[in-house]
């Protein structure tokens, strides 16, 4: 497997294991490294902030689902960097084991199907959370912000020097058709979309966590899945204007 790696912005490595795999973002300034993607994943971060001559203070996981913990193993002993998440999400890192999907059928059916992965598998392993984050907790001068619904403890991180939200998976972007007469939409035609019904917790939540962002001065959002949104604040106002108007 390789590591994609690219900036999307000066400030922002965008490190990918694969098209379907779930994002992770490093700030160099800050030393934080947001999510660490599936297990061979976390190998391949380390051997590239190795290469590169990077440091790392802080892992911030922005939720407990294995492809976005399944890394942080390697990460954590590969770096002696720290670990972090909200405090709803804790017990499932430290445990290594996956949550509840979602109250559906279906939610519990893949619920179940991720216990015997992990049973199976190993994708992932206990981790020692070192702190345990909360809505405003601010770690290096990136600010948490709690955004339930895909999980409890869903959290997305937000740069106010810059507008930049790192939303994990409770805003996903994906590549949208350009408007009618060639046109194109905001920003590279990409545009925001909910999470999967039978990946959400709470379907209420997850519509009220975007609401609030409406509420934020956001210049890009940086998902767990997708392709970084750099439309401007404008931008991811009409962009999310458009998705909360749309069915859930």
């Amino acid at each position: 497997m390789t590591l994609e790696f690219r900036k999307p912005a000066p400030d922002v490595w965008l490190l990918r294991g694969g098209r379907s795999e779930s994002n992770c973002y490093y700030l160099p300034e800050q030393r934080i490294l947001v999510d660490a993607g599936l297990k061979k994943t976390g190998r391949k971060i380390v051997e590239f902030l190795e290469r590169e001559g990077l440091g790392l203070d802080w892992l911030i996981l922005t939720h407990a689902d294995v492809d976005h913990v399944g890394g942080a193993p390697a990460v954590v002993q590969g770096t002696g960097a720290y670990a972090a998440c909200h405090r709803d999400e804790a017990p499932y890192v430290r445990r290594g084991r996956p949550r509840l999907f979602s109250p559906s059928p279906r939610g519990r059916v893949l619920a179940a199907l991720a216990g015997a992965q992990v049973r199976l598998f190993k994708p992932t392993g206990p981790i020692t959370v070192s702190r345990e984050l909360v809505e405003g907790d601010s770690v290096a001068g990136v600010m948490t912000v709690h955004l339930p619904g895909h999980s409890p403890g869903s959290i997305g991180l937000y740069l106010p020097s810059t507008g930049y939200l790192f939303a994990g998976d409770a805003l996903l972007t994906e590549r949208s058709a350009p408007d009618s007469a060639g046109s194109r939409r905001d920003s590279d035609t990409v545009s925001f979309s909910y999470p999967a019904k039978w990946f959400r917790y709470n379907s209420v939540l997850a519509y009220r966590s975007l609401e609030r962002l409406l509420r934020m001065e956001i210049s890009a959002v940086f998902s767990g899945h997708g392709d970084p949104y750099m439309g401007g604040n404008q931008g991811v106002r009409r962009s999310l204007e458009r998705l909360l108007a749309s069915p859930y």
